[in-house]
């Protein structure tokens, strides 16, 4: 009975600390910005009109996999640059460059996905 009682209360401290782990904090960090970067970068921006797409493979795909479900994604219209921005424009509208390969005229990667949105 002891034994039971003290594997109970483990499991349960250890899904505390799981659940704990799993919340999500919503933080928003305010974005300094250079505006004539900015509104030259914004220029060179176009829009992508929202749609539609099959995503997925059929049932009778060869070496389908089971995660490949084929069902109807919905995407909202959305801005795109007609180029990449390059390590300086990014860096100057961003105070940061995350790229592994430094150089001002080089594309910009490893941006999250958060700073890309």
């Amino acid at each position: 009975m002891k034994k039971a009682l003290s594997f109970i209360v483990s499991v349960i401290t250890m899904l505390s600390f799981s659940l704990t782990a799993c919340t999500a904090t919503n933080t928003k960090t305010e974005v300094k910005t250079n505006t004539s970067t900015a509104k030259q970068i914004n220029d060179n921006f176009i829009l992508i009109n929202d749609g539609t797409f099959q995503m997925g493979s059929p049932t009778n795909e060869s070496e389908r996999e089971s995660d490949e479900i084929q069902h109807k994604v919905m995407v909202n219209s959305f801005y795109m640059s007609k180029t990449e921005l390059s390590q300086k424009e990014y860096k100057d509208v961003m105070e940061n460059n995350p790229s592994e390969s430094k150089g001002d005229t080089l594309s910009v990667e490893n941006v999250t996905w958060y700073d890309a949105i």
